[in-house]
Order: structure tokens, then sequence, then C-alpha cells
């Protein structure tokens, strides 16, 4: 599928299904807000780069669900994290957290919860 390598780990290129609910909730917050575009941080990682990230220090989870193809960090241009994250809270059946700092949601297919990063 063109989308599996669009969606590919950045730090190693290797492609991965990304869950079809993700893509859906991307492409619904997109039209809703009118959003001329997505901007995905990161979709699929591949474990070996999960760890290294997790070694060089950055925030990220031993057991992501990135590496599983069950997230995705994005935003939505002039869109604030916080009101995407609200309304992606109201339409979405999974894990919502809002990054304000850094200005992307996270996304994924666990349990319903929200969180706010740093």
């Amino acid at each position: 599928m063109i989308l599996d390598r669009f969606f590919r780990c950045r730090g190693f290129g290797t492609a991965s299904r990304l869950n079809t609910r993700l893509v859906d909730a991307i492409f619904a917050a997109a039209a809703h807000f009118e959003a001329p575009r997505v901007e995905v941080i990161s979709a699929f990682r591949s474990p070996k780069f999960n760890d290294s990230l997790n070694k060089k220090g950055r925030n990220v989870s031993v057991e992501s669900r990135h590496t599983r193809g069950e997230a995705i960090d994005f935003r939505l241009p002039k869109i604030l994290p916080e009101i995407l994250g609200e309304w992606l809270w109201e339409q979405f059946d999974g894990g919502v957290g809002t990054y304000q700092a850094d200005g992307f949601i996270h996304l994924d297919v666990g349990p319903k919860r929200k969180w706010n990063g740093r």
C-alpha cells in the first residue's frame, strides 16, 4: 500500500502498515478544521529506531505503540494543539496526547485516555 511508504520509519525507512483508524482520524480532523495539509511528525517507528531515540534521552516509551503501527504524532497548520486534541478526544476512541510546547498531537489506538505532554 502506498500509505505504508508514506508513514514509514523516518530513522531507517522501514515501512509498516499504520492502523487505518489513525488514518481515518487524521483525515477527518483535517476536513473538520479545513486544514490544507497534515504534518506528520512520527508514524511507524522500527523498534531499533525507537530504541535509539530512547537511548538519546528522547521522551519515547520503550513499549511505544509507534513500533506496531498503532500511533501517529501530527499537527494541523494554524490549529492549536489543545483545540485539535479536544476535538479528537470527542471523536476518537483511543489515546490522545496533547504536546502544546512542541505543537503536536499523539494519537493511538490504545484504550481511551488523554494526557498533556511537555
